[in-house]
């Protein structure tokens, strides 16, 4: 028998009782998932998710029968690039997508982003690579996922690279931010689109000038009301900002971290600055969070250089994951 999926979106018109069913599910998912629910009230959950709407990002519950088995979001990247432009959907279900709630989800798509010529979704460790067969899905970005227990690190070798190179790099100027104050915001920015450009990377959907001054402040804002923020270390060359790294966190529960992008620019590189603040950041976290447990992140096959660097930190590869995308053509054939 086929199974028998309903999709409904979330608006601001929604009524309470359909904002209090969705906190129920949220706080289901997230006990499924083994991870806090950072919303303690269905009202508390509804203010923030009506920022996400007035944002445009498309919120949908899905329920299989009479039972609610999670949700899923949808946000636009790429949207000023006519032939590149896509949505991104990311799932939170308790179950895992198939072929009928695939088939659901398209004509969603469609009315969500008439505008969008792909659908984008996430398979980690092969979960969802059917979508090769049954969507003549084409791979658009793939990469490697690495954990550092903090228990098995490197740590004797990470002090000696933070004294050798704090010694070698003495003329140039280490700071450590949470955020990043506004005077600094627009380099900033401008430095890390210039490393998201220069990374390499196979990627069929990456925005090489998406990092802007509106969204890292919206999202400070919002990382300070939920005990979370970035701890980033950034290399000045007197007053030139020459390289960057960050790791996000949440402070209630600072057990399991996750490290970003680290860059040094171009004419810097190859002398020992990505070593020197990835030392001070391991050093800083472990100092200020005792019961930090892991790190993980995810590189690029082609980033050679940034693995090689984790390796020898002590990060061991855990996994893979593969962006898909889906054309609205193919969709359309579907119908």
């Amino acid at each position: 028998m086929k199974k028998q999926y309903s999709i409904k979106r979330l608006r601001e018109t929604s009524t309470d009782e359909d904002w209090k069913a969705y906190f129920a599910m949220r706080v289901h998912c997230a006990k499924e998932e083994g991870k806090p629910l950072l919303f303690t009230s269905w009202s508390q959950l509804k203010e923030r998710t009506l920022v996400w709407l007035a944002q445009d990002i498309g919120i949908y519950t899905v329920s299989e029968g009479d039972n609610s088995i999670g949700f899923f979001t949808f946000i636009i990247r790429l949207k000023n690039e006519a032939d590149r432009r896509y949505v991104y959907f990311r799932d939170r279900l308790t179950k895992d997508l198939d072929a009928t709630l695939l088939e659901l989800i398209y004509p969603v798509f469609m009315e969500y982003d008439p505008l969008s010529k792909f659908i984008v979704i996430k398979s980690v460790n092969g979960k969802y690579d059917f979508l090769e067969t049954i969507a003549n899905a084409a791979v658009a970005d793939y990469r490697e996922s690495f954990e550092l227990k903090i228990a098995n690190a490197k740590t004797d070798l990470i002090k000696n690279w933070y004294r050798d190179y704090s010694e070698k790099f003495k003329d140039y100027d280490l700071r450590h931010y949470e955020d990043i104050p506004d005077e600094l915001m627009d380099e900033y920015c401008d430095v890390f689109n210039e490393l998201l450009n220069d990374m390499p990377n196979d990627s069929k959907i990456s925005d090489f000038s998406h990092i802007n001054p509106k969204e890292v402040k919206q999202k400070q804002v919002h990382n300070r009301k939920h005990h979370q923020c970035s701890y980033r270390y950034l290399v000045f060359d007197d007053s030139k900002l020459i390289a960057k790294t960050n790791v996000f966190l949440n402070k209630k529960n600072p057990q399991e971290m996750h490290q970003y992008m680290t860059g040094v620019l171009k004419p810097y590189r190859g002398q020992g600055f990505g070593k020197w603040i990835k030392a001070a950041m391991f050093l800083k976290l472990t100092e200020d969070f005792p019961d930090l447990e892991v790190i993980k992140t995810e590189t690029h096959l082609k980033n050679v250089a940034s693995k090689g660097l984790s390796k020898q930190m002590g990060f061991e590869k855990t996994g893979f994951e593969k962006e898909y995308l889906i054309s609205k053509e193919f969709m359309m054939e579907k119908k």
